[in-house]
C-alpha cells in the first residue's frame, strides 16, 4: 500500500512539475508558490521514506499528495492571472475594439477566451470544482491568444503613441486657441482703456484751451474798458 501511494504521488508530482515547465515561459515569478508546494511535497515524501511507522508514513504521504495537487492548481491559477493581466493591459490602453482589430482580427474571439478562463479563478484552488485537464485546455487557449498579443504589441503601442500624440496635439491646439482668445480680449481691453485715456486727455486739453480763451476774453474786455475810461 505504501509503495502504491508513493507511486501515485510520483505521478502527481510529475504532473505538477510538467505544468510548471509549460507555464514558466510566462514568468517564473508567478510560479514561486507552486514551486514551494512541490518542495514541501518532496520533504514529506522523504519523511515518509525514512519512517518505520505506518501511520507516520501515511500521514506524510497524504500531505505530500495535497501539496502536489496544490502545486498544480497554484501553477494554473497564477498563470491564468498573469495572462489575464496582459489582456487588461491592452484594454487599459484606451484603444477601441475596431483599432485593435486592425492588428488582431480575432480580437473578439480572444476576449471570449479570456472571459472563459477568468471564470475559473474562483474555482482554481478547489480540486472538486475543476478538472486539471479542463484548466489546462483553457490555459492553452489563453496562451495562444497571449502569444498573438505579444507578437503585435509593438504595433499596438505604436498606435497608442500616435493616438496620444494626436490627443496631445488637439489639447495643445485648444490651449493655444484659448491663450490667443485671452490675449485678444486683453488687447481689446487695453485698447479700450487707451481710447478712454486719450479721450480724457483730449477733454482735459479742450477744457484748458476753453478756460484760457475765456481768461483771454476777460482780459481783453478789461483792456477795452480801461481804454474807454
Amino acid at each position: 500500500m505504501t509503495s502504491l501511494r508513493i507511486t501515485d504521488i510520483q505521478g502527481l508530482y510529475a504532473q505538477a512539475e510538467s505544468a510548471i515547465k509549460r507555464y514558466e515561459r510566462i514568468g517564473l515569478d508567478n510560479l514561486v508558490a507552486a514551486i514551494n508546494e512541490l518542495r514541501y511535497a518532496g520533504q514529506h515524501v522523504l519523511a515518509a521514506a525514512v519512517s518505520d511507522d505506518v501511520g507516520e508514513k501515511t500521514k506524510h504521504l497524504l500531505r505530500a499528495e495535497r501539496h502536489c495537487e496544490r502545486a498544480r492548481y497554484d501553477a494554473q491559477e497564477s498563470t491564468i492571472v498573469a495572462l489575464l493581466e496582459g489582456f487588461a493591459t491592452i484594454r487599459n490602453l484606451e484603444l477601441t475594439d475596431s483599432e485593435l482589430k486592425e492588428f488582431l482580427p480575432d480580437w473578439q474571439e480572444m476576449l471570449g477566451r479570456a472571459s472563459h478562463a477568468q471564470k475559473y479563478l474562483a474555482q482554481a484552488g478547489n480540486v472538486k470544482n475543476v478538472a486539471p485537464e479542463e484548466l489546462d485546455e483553457a490555459i492553452a487557449d489563453l496562451m495562444n491568444a497571449h502569444e498573438k498579443l505579444c507578437a503585435v504589441e509593438p504595433l499596438i503601442m505604436g498606435l497608442r503613441q500616435k493616438k496620444i500624440g494626436a490627443i496631445d496635439a488637439a489639447r495643445q491646439a485648444e490651449e493655444d486657441r484659448r491663450v490667443a482668445a485671452e490675449e485678444m480680449r486683453q488687447n481689446a481691453q487695453r485698447t479700450e482703456e487707451d481710447r478712454r485715456y486719450v479721450r480724457s486727455i483730449m477733454l482735459a486739453w479742450i477744457g484748458l484751451v476753453v478756460g484760457l480763451l475765456g481768461f483771454a476774453a476777460s482780459v481783453f474786455g478789461i483792456i477795452l474798458a480801461m481804454k474807454d475810461l
